[in-house]
C-alpha cells in the first residue's frame, strides 16, 4: 500500500487486509515528485524482493485549493502530477511484476457522481 502522509492510516488499512486472510505492506511514496513509481516499487522491493504483485490498486487524489479562476500555475502542476502523472507511472512500472492475472484497480473520486458546488455568492 503506497501512502504519503498518513502512514497510521495505511498501516491499520493493512492490519485489516492481513486479519481478513489476506497479505498486505506499505511504501511511502510522495506522488508529485520525479521518480515517485521508482521510490514506490523500490520500497515494495525492499519487503518482498523479487516476488510478483497480485494487485496494484490506487485511490489517492489531489483537489483544486480554490475556485479555478485562483488556480496558479504550481497548483495545477501539483494537481496534474498526483491526479494524472502519478498513477500513469505507477501503472506503467507495476506492469513489469504482475504476473498473467495480476489486476490493476484505479478508484476514482466521489464527485464523478456528485460534482462539487460551486461556493455561494
Amino acid at each position: 500500500m503506497r501512502f504519503g502522509a498518513d502512514e497510521d492510516g495505511a498501516a491499520a488499512t493493512a492490519d485489516e487486509i492481513e486479519h481478513a486472510g489476506g497479505n498486505a505492506i506499505t511504501a511511502r511514496a510522495e506522488q508529485d515528485v520525479e521518480d515517485d513509481a521508482d521510490t514506490l516499487f523500490a520500497g515494495v522491493e525492499a519487503v518482498l524482493p523479487g516476488r510478483p504483485h497480485d494487485i496494484l490498486a490506487g485511490n489517492a487524489a489531489a483537489v483544486p485549493g480554490g475556485p479555478i479562476g485562483a488556480t496558479t500555475r504550481e497548483d495545477f502542476d501539483h494537481l496534474f502530477a498526483v491526479n494524472v502523472r502519478a498513477p500513469y507511472f505507477v501503472i506503467q512500472r507495476a506492469l513489469n511484476s504482475l504476473p498473467g492475472g495480476g489486476r490493476i484497480i484505479t478508484i476514482s473520486s466521489v464527485a464523478t457522481r456528485m460534482p462539487p458546488r460551486p461556493p455561494s455568492p
